[in-house]
């Protein structure tokens, strides 16, 4: 599993109506810093249920 949404919720303050693409350089940066930051805080273990979601992956065995 992957978490997501610990301190990337603070996007909203920074991107222009939470479009990433349109907003400019220094907001997307700012952007970038959160999620690299939300990454870095959800991958210690313990902290994930702090993350609002979280993605599930996996692998079919060849023999299924």
């Amino acid at each position: 599993m992957r978490w997501f949404s610990f301190l990337s919720r603070l996007d909203r303050f920074f991107l222009r109506n939470n479009n990433y693409e349109r907003s400019p350089l220094p907001r997307r940066l700012a952007a970038d810093v959160l999620g690299n930051a939300d990454r870095a805080v959800l991958s210690v273990p313990g902290l994930q249920p702090l993350g609002g979601m979280c993605v599930m992956y996996g692998r079919m065995s060849k023999n299924d």
